[in-house]
């Protein structure tokens, strides 16, 4: 009996130090998203020789594993509203070069715009924030 349970503890040490290495060993893979910078095209536009602004970012992954990513734009004009764009869903591979990624915002009237930028990328089929919400420094002034 004596030897029984010995050898029951011996194979309960050793399926936990099974599992226990195996965990240990195992290395995630993870994608790491980055939101560098984000900045408007023209800082003074005029309505009637441009319609729209192009809003830019430019955003890397440092992580091990490529992700499908997303740059959002907030973009609010006192007394006009706030408005959000996308650019198109773009894949960081992982370590490349910074990728830059582009939307066109209408202008829907005169005025001074102040933008915020958030990179999302996709986990799952869920779009998750990457944490960081950059402002840009320059508004941009829409006049006739």
């Amino acid at each position: 009996m004596r030897l029984t349970k010995n050898v029951m503890s011996s194979a309960l040490i050793v399926f936990m130090v099974m599992a226990i290495t195996s965990v240990t060993i195992m290395v995630p893979v993870s994608a790491q998203p980055e939101l560098l910078r984000a900045w408007p095209k023209w800082k003074r536009l005029k309505l009637s020789e441009q319609p729209y602004q192009i809003l830019y970012a430019k955003a890397k992954n440092t992580g091990t594993e490529g992700v499908y990513a997303k740059v959002e734009f907030e973009i609010f004009a006192p007394g006009i509203g706030t408005f959000i764009i996308s650019t198109k869903t773009v894949f960081l591979p992982p370590h490349p070069p910074p990728i830059k990624l582009e939307a066109i915002f209408p202008l829907p009237e005169l005025g001074k715009y102040y933008i915020t930028a958030q990179l999302y990328y996709l986990y799952d089929s869920d779009w998750l924030l990457d944490g960081e919400i950059r402002d840009i420094k320059v508004a941009f002034t829409v006049v006739p």
